[in-house]
C-alpha cells in the first residue's frame, strides 16, 4: 500500500476517526496522567508527529509544553488548526 492511498484513506474517513477518538476525552484517565507526569519533566520543545486531529497536541500546550502537530493528513490539520487555533500544526510526512 503507498502513502498516497494510505493518507487518502485516513482523509476520507478522518470525521469518523475524529468522532471515536479524536478528543482528549477519549483518553483512559491512567493514560493522561501518565503523559502529564512525562510531559513536566520535558525541556524543550515537542514535535507530535502524527498528531491527527490535534488533541495531544493541544493537551500537551495546556500543560505548559511547548509542542507543535505534524501530520501528513489535510483533513486532520483542518480540523486542528479549527478546533485548536492557539497550537501550531503543520502539515507534512514524520522524515520532513
Amino acid at each position: 500500500m503507498s502513502f498516497e492511498s494510505v493518507r487518502a484513506a485516513y482523509g476520507a474517513r478522518a470525521s469518523e476517526y475524529i468522532e471515536v477518538v479524536g478528543h482528549i476525552d477519549h483518553v483512559a484517565a491512567a493514560d493522561l496522567a501518565l503523559v502529564e507526569s512525562w510531559a513536566r519533566r520535558v525541556q524543550g520543545q515537542v514535535l507530535d508527529v502524527g498528531c491527527g486531529p490535534g488533541q495531544w497536541t493541544h493537551f500537551l500546550t495546556c500543560l505548559g509544553v511547548e509542542a507543535e502537530g505534524v501530520d501528513p493528513v489535510p483533513e486532520f490539520i483542518e480540523s486542528a488548526r479549527t478546533t485548536y487555533p492557539r497550537e501550531h500544526y503543520r502539515l507534512a510526512r514524520a522524515e520532513q
